[in-house]
């Protein structure tokens, strides 16, 4: 039986998921559901490999014992070649047996544009492109694409921050990897601050303790302080003492579901149900709506807005161009323009446009989208004050 509490954020989550640019961050808590390792049970069969290579590997399994994992992972890697390396990654990660899970599937009903993951496997894409979804999967050594993300119109996008099994070299793992990946030069620790501090992130299968969350989380909340865009966790068997602690210290509000323990095993089936909920409730709302309200005060729709309005002045600029002119003709039911006069005279307030007619090739649509261009420039100039005024400003369209 979920809470009334909860009833309230599953529905914000659902509303969050309905926008083009919320993020979805999985976890490899999804993909154990298709049989692949946790990370506590990969670093178990890595130092078992490398006894198997012919290594000791006493020490391996102490740091695992001590939770060290990092270290442990480190302690590995030395020990194998770059070869025997990468074939173990490869019999752990790729193999054909392990296919989509049900939670995979569901995920994806929750129709999210946007993903990044920390998992190496190649479950979640697979899933999206069953499903007739083409993806643009980026990881973190793809350093022309990277900064195609932080765009405010960036959308359908995979980002495998942790890297892609098909290239061993962009993997995560060790204690150097991620000192490595999270240097405030990198690419893709630079990337994850703009997502986070620009786009809602809702995590599932994700722990908010692993080590790169960490460093990505304390960096936004030391230099920005504790008003940040609010973001949304889906976590097993959490109290109320910890939820309040996320969402006072860290803007992360959290979703939490019990499990349950059955042959010494945790079992989040729970989880899978609540996924299905939360995915109902959006394909409900698509079905009967068309769009989202929003509230003009709200900082979120304001966000939403200026993104929207960026991504029209930037698609609509042409660079050097020739005046185009127009006319401006009156009757008792429309005013209309020909194509005569200057341009600029379409931008006056008084302006009313209904129609631009003019023979085929003389410039109509270049016209509308200027016309467009420039009033998404002046309503971005006003949204950008910050003084306390308030100003009506026109939010174009163009169909």
């Amino acid at each position: 039986m979920i809470k009334t509490e909860d009833e309230k954020l599953v529905q914000l989550i659902a509303e969050e998921l309905l926008k083009k640019d919320t993020i979805l961050y999985i976890g490899s808590g999804i993909s154990c559901w298709s049989g692949l390792p946790s990370w506590s049970k990969l670093l178990k069969d890595l130092s078992a490999y490398v006894t198997e290579m012919g290594y000791p590997n006493e020490h391996i399994n102490k740091a695992i014992n001590n939770g060290k994992f990092l270290y442990a992972a480190s302690l590995s890697k030395k020990q194998l070649t770059s070869q025997e390396y990468a074939y173990f990654l490869k019999k752990e990660m790729d193999n054909e047996t392990f296919q989509p899970s049900k939670l995979h599937e569901a995920i994806v009903q929750l129709g999210c544009n946007n993903y990044v993951t920390t998992n190496y496997d190649k479950l979640l894409e697979k899933t999206l492109r069953l499903k007739g979804r083409e993806i643009q999967v980026i990881s973190n050594k793809n350093l022309v694409e990277l900064p195609m993300i932080n765009r405010l119109d960036a959308c359908n996008y995979i980002l495998k921050s942790h890297g892609d099994i098909d290239d061993i070299e962009s993997i995560i793992l060790t204690r150097e990897d991620y000192a490595k990946l999270y240097q405030d030069t990198s690419n893709i620790a630079q990337t994850l601050k703009t997502l986070f501090l620009t786009r809602t992130v809702i995590f599932v299968g994700f722990g908010l303790n692993d080590p790169d969350f960490d460093y990505i989380r304390d960096h936004i909340t030391n230099t920005y302080g504790c008003k940040q865009i609010v973001h949304y966790a889906i976590m097993p068997d959490m109290e109320e003492e910890e939820k309040r602690y996320w969402k006072e210290q860290y803007s992360i509000k959290v979703l939490a579901y019990h499990t349950t323990k059955e042959e010494l095993k945790q079992e989040h089936g729970e989880l899978l149900r609540l996924i299905k909920k939360i995915g109902e409730i959006v394909q409900n709302y698509k079905k009967t709506h068309n769009s989202i309200d929003g509230d003009i005060s709200e900082p979120a729709f304001q966000l939403s807005l200026i993104k929207y309005l960026s991504k029209m002045e930037r698609e609509n600029s042409y660079g050097n161009t020739y005046p185009i002119g127009v006319r401006e003709i009156h009757n008792k039911n429309h005013s209309c323009f020909s194509m005569e006069q200057e341009i600029d005279f379409l931008y006056k307030e008084e302006a009313k446009l209904n129609k631009i007619i003019a023979r085929p090739g003389m410039g109509k649509t270049f016209a509308l989208k200027q016309y467009c261009r420039k009033l998404a420039q002046i309503a971005l100039e006003k949204l950008m004050i910050i003084d306390g005024r308030k100003e009506s400003c026109k939010i174009p369209l163009y169909l």
